[in-house]
């Protein structure tokens, strides 16, 4: 319920929600996250960049660092 309620509330205030979207690499610049490769439902590879990047696939994501 509560990623639910998060998706929807990020959506609302403009950030684009992939869901469904599984990333290969992280790319990284200077050390920081900058963009994603991934795929998603068609298959077709896909490279974004961003500002922000947020990967929402908690424990198992490819950038959990336990605190």
């Amino acid at each position: 319920m509560l990623d639910k309620l998060l998706v929807d509330a990020a959506a609302d205030a403009g950030a684009e929600v992939r869901e469904g979207f599984s990333v290969d690499e992280v790319i990284l610049e200077a050390g920081q996250v900058t963009g994603i490769r991934g795929y998603g439902a068609g298959g077709r590879t896909v490279t974004e960049r961003a500002r922000i990047v947020i990967g929402a696939d908690g424990r198992n994501s490819r950038g959990y660092v336990p605190g």
